[in-house]
């Protein structure tokens, strides 16, 4: 396991997380999708601070700098 030097996310950092994932689950639901299960623990893993937005990209496959909404 890797040693993760960075820092601990703020409350508000969080928070920012937290409802960023919630409007993003939002507006694909309201679309008539639902998110697989693996991108649903990835989205879980980025709004607790586990992993950062580039993690989640490389984990979810996706390319550098692909928007992601």
């Amino acid at each position: 396991m890797k040693h993760d030097a960075r820092q601990p996310l703020t409350a508000k950092e969080l928070l920012e997380r937290r409802e960023a994932v919630d409007f993003a689950r939002a507006n694909v639901e309201l679309e008539g999708f639902k998110a697989a299960p693996e991108f649903e623990v990835l989205t879980e893993r980025y709004a607790s601070g586990e992993i950062d937005l580039e993690e989640y990209r490389v984990l979810a496959g996706l390319p550098p700098g692909k928007r992601l909404i």
